[in-house]
Parts: structure tokens; C-alpha cells; sequence
């Protein structure tokens, strides 16, 4: 009874290694095309977290530069928003308010 309780142990562990290497790699959806903040005038010190806006801008926060960079659609960059702290969250209200979070903080701005 023992023997046989071991043997199906290892028949069920071992159809778990063959399920595993018969699993495939999934096929990715998309590709790379374009790439924001590769020139050296753009890279980002440490790119915290992304946001868009309700223009379809897109808000990066720089939490090693203390700034959000905005983005137009077509990549150019709009301006550059400067604060007191490490941005580390960025939130879009409903009525296009943005919250900016740092360690210990959060800033609406305008």
C-alpha cells in the first residue's frame, strides 16, 4: 500500500514537470514604436509612474529629478512641472484635477 500511495506520487509529480515544459511562451500583442526620453536631454533620472491626462497628454513623474515631464500625443514634450518633492504618484480626478504623491505627501496642482 505504501509502494503504491509513492508511485502515484511521483507519476503525479512527474506529469506536472511534462504539463510544465510543454507550456509555451505567449505570443506578444504588441511592439515597441516609439520611445520616450532615450535622448540624452530627455532621459529620465528614475521614471516613477506614468499618468494621462484628460487631453491625452501623458503626466511621467521623475522622482530623481523632482519633476513631472508632460507629454503631447505625438511625443513632444510640453512642459516640465518642477516640485519640492520625489514624485512617486500621480492621480487624474474626474474633474481633471491632478494629485501628485511623494513620501509623506500629496499636492493638487493646477
Amino acid at each position: 500500500m505504501k509502494n503504491a500511495m509513492i508511485l502515484s506520487l511521483v507519476v503525479f509529480l512527474s506529469a506536472g514537470f511534462v504539463c510544465a515544459e510543454e507550456a509555451k511562451a505567449p505570443t506578444a500583442t504588441h511592439k515597441e514604436s516609439q520611445v520616450i526620453g532615450k535622448e540624452k536631454a530627455e532621459k529620465f533620472k528614475k521614471l516613477s509612474t506614468l499618468c494621462l491626462g484628460s487631453e491625452g497628454n501623458l503626466l511621467a513623474a521623475d522622482a530623481g529629478e523632482n519633476h513631472i515631464r508632460v507629454y503631447s500625443p505625438t511625443s513632444e514634450r510640453k512642459a516640465t512641472w518642477k516640485l519640492k518633492f520625489s514624485p512617486t504618484a500621480i492621480c487624474l480626478a474626474p474633474d481633471g484635477g491632478l494629485y501628485v504623491g511623494g513620501t509623506g505627501i500629496i499636492a493638487k496642482l493646477d
